[in-house]
């Protein structure tokens, strides 16, 4: 009996080991640049009353909901004009859909900047889609009663979709 338990002991640490390693196998870099706000105590929030907008949006005359979707389009046109590449690592043509998110600071800079699905087999292009953000122009903070926030904003990035 006693042979059974030690046998059934060690088989599991050895599932357990081959676990942990698969894991960290699947476990890729973490792709974030500039965490300035994740750092400190500072609140960010999701949904504003004033969501940000992007620096040429901000017109006279639009309501709420269409200097929103003049932020959408904005962004989508300076992110699109910027990205320089279309294949991988590897030479295969890249194709798909990539989750950024990033914080909008109370000064309308862009921090916290992190690729929630990065692109596989792509380490440029990954770092690339970073420094696309970080140099982002200043946008029209977000505002909560009146006040200037920080704004978690969540991005999708389409590359060779139309």
């Amino acid at each position: 009996m006693l042979y059974l338990r030690i046998s059934f002991i060690i088989f599991i640490s050895i599932i357990a080991a081959l676990g942990i390693n698969a894991q960290n196998s699947k476990n890729p870099k973490k792709w974030t640049l500039n965490t300035k706000i994740s750092n400190t105590q500072e609140e960010v929030f999701i949904v504003v009353e004033q969501m940000p907008l992007f620096p040429t949006c901000e017109t006279v005359g639009l309501s709420n909901a269409e200097k929103k979707l003049c932020s959408f389009e904005a962004l989508d046109k300076y992110v699109a004009k910027r990205i320089g590449f279309d294949k991988d690592d590897n030479g295969k043509l890249i194709e798909g859909v990539y989750l950024v998110s990033f914080i909008i600071d109370k000064n309308g800079k862009t921090s916290d900047i992190t690729l929630e699905r990065p692109i596989e087999n792509c380490d440029y292009c990954n770092e690339e889609l970073l420094q696309i953000f970080n140099k982002m122009p200043a946008w029209i903070p977000g505002r909560q009663r009146n006040r200037k926030v920080n704004v978690l904003y969540k991005y999708v990035v389409k590359i060779g979709q139309k």
